[in-house]
C-alpha cells in the first residue's frame, strides 16, 4: 500500500490548524470504519523536531493517483519503493 505524508509548518497558528485536522479526520476514520463514504483516511499522526522547529505530520493512503496518473501522465507513478517512474 501507498502512503501520503503532510508535513505542517512548525509556526504555531499552523500546528494548531494540524491538530485540528488530525482530531476531524480520526472523528470521520472512526465514524465510518467500513469506508462506506470513501472519504480520505488518516492512517497516522505524530510530531517530528528538527532544526526549523516541531512539525505536525500526518499518513495518509493514496486513493486518487492512478486516476490522477491516467489524467496527467507526466506525473509518472511510483514503484515498489515509492520513488516516482516514468515521469516526463
Amino acid at each position: 500500500m501507498f502512503h501520503t505524508w503532510q508535513v505542517q509548518k512548525s509556526a504555531k497558528h499552523y500546528t494548531e490548524a494540524a491538530q485540528d485536522e488530525v482530531t476531524l479526520l480520526t472523528q470521520i476514520r472512526d465514524g465510518d470504519p467500513r469506508d462506506a463514504k470513501h472519504c480520505v483516511r488518516l492512517l497516522d499522526s505524530f510530531e517530528h523536531s528538527g532544526p526549523n522547529g516541531r512539525h505536525m505530520c500526518m499518513v495518509f493512503e493514496v486513493r486518487v493517483f492512478t486516476a490522477a496518473a491516467r489524467r496527467f501522465p507526466a506525473l509518472g507513478h511510483p514503484d515498489k519503493e515509492g520513488r516516482c517512474v516514468g515521469a516526463v
